[in-house]
């Protein structure tokens, strides 16, 4: 397992399922985008020799002031092992309205994070390591 392996197989899960996923926010009712929770309760731990794609297990879970978990809007992950961690945020910038999807993992000691968004604004960002403040 390499570090690159592990960004290539999440990319490679947006490459197959954006489209989807995309076209069923875009279908989601009312004014507001679906908001999705941490899919897994801690990121997959990869190293040079674990890969630790694993099923979500955080499927049910919500927002307080949403109806809807990741079981509800996007049933068919739950029984893929995914690199990544996954989670939905809504936004209303000055720009408009959109959402971002959020994919983290973790490799050796260190957590990899890319934003894949859709909206009035560009937050899309590619794979980046996140340093935390101590």
């Amino acid at each position: 397992m390499s570090l690159q392996s592990t960004k290539d197989r999440t990319d490679n899960w947006i490459n197959t399922n954006y489209t989807r996923f995309k076209s069923t926010q875009d279908r989601y009712t009312g004014r507001r985008f679906f908001q999705g929770l941490s899919t897994h309760s801690t990121p997959p731990r990869h190293t040079g020799s674990v890969n630790d794609d694993r099923q979500p297990d955080r499927m049910q879970n919500k927002p307080t002031d949403r109806s809807d978990s990741w079981q509800d809007f996007f049933p068919e992950i739950a029984s893929q092992n995914l690199p990544s961690q996954m989670q939905c945020h809504e936004y209303d910038g000055p720009n408009g309205k959109g959402w971002v999807l959020i994919f983290e993992f973790r490799f050796e000691n260190e957590t990899w994070i890319k934003f894949v968004g859709s909206g009035a604004e560009n937050r899309s960002q590619d794979w980046f390591l996140f340093i935390e403040e101590r």
